[in-house]
Parts: C-alpha cells; structure tokens; sequence
C-alpha cells in the first residue's frame, strides 16, 4: 500500500510500506544492530484473547530459538505484560532476567 509522506521542509513524496518501512524481524535486529547494546525483549499478548498454555510457550520456543542462535553475548532482558508469559519464560530458561510489568 502507498501514501503520501511529507518530509521535514515541506517537500512531499510517494511513500510505499513495502518497500520504505519494512517490518524488522527479532534475527535482523540481532544482525543489525550494534552487539555491545542490550535488547528489552518485551513479549507482547493480546488482553482481550485467552491463550491456551501450549501456544504461549510455542510462542516463546520460537522467540528463545532466535535469541539463542543470534544473541550471542549481547545483554538481553526479557518483560512481558501478560503474568503467564513471564512465569512461563522463566520455567523454559535461566540464561536471560525475566520481568513482570505492570500498570500502576
């Protein structure tokens, strides 16, 4: 899909999603993205959805496969609003901090 993007000056310009605001995965973030900077990996889960155990924690499988392979001694940090997801975390590895956010 395209838009249009006004740039800082006035000057107007096509803007296409695909091709000027790519979606960036959890391995091009490693791969990117200076090694000496830590990563808060905020593990994100709708409100509104009960999720059954067996997704949550095949979700996080996936996201620990990735942090495995690619973090290699980057400092990372694991948060989550959603309790389950971060009393689950914290079952399925010791290696990375898992913390539980709230509001208020």
């Amino acid at each position: 899909s395209s838009g249009i993007n006004a740039e800082y000056g006035g000057k107007i310009l096509k803007w296409n999603v695909e091709q000027d605001d790519a979606l960036c995965t959890l391995r091009d973030a490693f791969e990117r993205v200076e090694p000496s900077l830590g990563f808060n990996i905020e593990l994100k889960f709708d409100d509104h959805i009960v999720y059954h155990q067996d997704h949550i924690v095949h979700v996080l499988q996936c996201v620990l496969k990735v942090v495995t392979e690619y973090a290699r001694d980057r400092p990372i940090i694991f948060s989550s609003f959603h309790p389950d997801a971060a009393l689950l975390l914290k079952k399925l590895q010791i290696a990375y901090p898992v913390f539980s956010s709230s509001t208020g």
